[in-house]
């Protein structure tokens, strides 16, 4: 089109996308062409043939009518331009969708160092609603933090010695009673209760306004900023309804936050991410921690001020990430040098797990 000096008016463009759609099954009409009344068209075909226009308008291209590869001239903005676009009407095959998702990292990276919402985001990347979308996260964070580590690999170990440090900080009752029945109950069961208990051990310091009052928060506030389980789906969203209206009230945000189907944390059999209207459904609870923390990371979204300790604590104990804008307590500082693999006083001091 561009060498021989056809105008890619719109009954043009829509010809040559069904082509494309009729040669290729699993390509999507509207990925190549979107007609927008008294606007220029959107899809790829309009941008390409611009961007080929605008290059060679005044190369020997035209005069010797040469067929070069788009591989040969596109920049790599033009490159970021064609992916961003694929990635906004295709969710496969999934490793082009990787593929093209990592090749726009750096843009999107500066994307997010502005003012964008997050609602925003999910608008511009759709790919994000996806089932897999936390794949695309998690991805993003790999790239971020490379020599990062990860808390699977040091959790059996943290378990136990966070519950022997535990009984001697714990004094609330719900808490104590945790404690009591944790030996009983399956391994699934007790890493949620450890996230729980954690609660209790780095108690939130900072205060709210509320209804034109400072309030300090609580451990329960802490808690429920971090995890909500209900007996069903349709309750859990009717709660998060609830708390959205309520923060936008407060002109404050829902952030990310995990829900679990489940009357209590001793019978839950679903474990969900909320983050923007959607849900991200995983198989247990430190999945589900997991990409809830690289959310914070990769989104570029502040922790809850209510539960701001605890995911401090999980960024610095287990993923060895450490900011000059991190929050400091003196729990937490006491917490983390206390379960340091290299601390001889609590590994004489384990308690017995079968003791408790």
């Amino acid at each position: 089109m561009v060498i021989n000096d056809i105008l890619p008016k719109q009954p043009v463009l829509d010809k040559v996308a069904f082509d494309i759609t009729t040669l290729f099954d699993c390509e999507i009409k509207e990925t190549y062409f979107i007609k927008i009344k008294g606007k220029k068209p959107g899809g790829l075909l309009y941008s390409n043939w611009y961007n080929f226009q605008t290059k060679f308008k005044e190369s020997s291209i035209r005069k010797n009518k040469e067929n070069i590869p788009p591989s040969q001239v596109l920049t790599l903005a033009d490159e970021v331009a064609v992916d961003l676009d694929w990635l906004k009407y295709n969710i496969e095959p999934r490793e082009v969708v990787l593929e093209k998702w990592s090749n726009t990292y750096q843009w999107r990276f500066d994307l997010l160092k502005t003012n964008i919402s997050l609602e925003n985001v999910f608008e511009d990347f759709p790919i994000l609603k996806q089932s897999f979308g936390y794949q695309l996260i998690e991805a993003d964070f790999q790239k971020a933090y490379e020599g990062s580590s990860h808390y699977f690999d040091q959790w059996d170990t943290f378990k136990t010695r966070f519950v022997s440090a535990a009984l001697l900080k714990i004094k609330d009752k719900q808490s104590l009673n945790i404690l009591k029945s944790f030996n009983e109950q399956l391994e699934e069961t007790q890493n949620l209760l450890v996230l729980l208990l954690m609660h209790a051990v780095l108690p939130p310091t900072a205060r709210i306004k509320r209804s034109d009052k400072l309030k300090r928060l609580t451990v329960e506030d802490s808690r429920i900023a971090f995890v909500i389980w209900r007996p069903t789906v349709g309750e859990i969203e009717t709660y998060l309804k609830e708390i959205i209206e309520l923060r936008y009230l407060s002109k404050t945000t829902l952030q990310p936050i995990i829900c679990l189907k489940g009357s209590s944390p001793y019978d839950i059999t679903e474990y969900y991410l909320y983050v923007s209207s959607v849900f991200y459904k995983f198989d247990n609870i430190l999945n589900c921690l997991d990409v809830c923390f690289k959310c914070f990371f990769v989104l570029n979204l502040k922790y809850p001020v209510e539960c701001s300790l605890f995911w401090t604590f999980i960024q610095k104990f287990f993923y060895n990430i450490h900011l000059t804008t991190d929050l400091k307590s003196r729990s937490l500082s006491e917490l983390l040098k206390e379960l340091q693999p290299n601390n001889i006083n609590l590994l004489k001091n384990d308690v017995d797990m079968q003791t408790l």
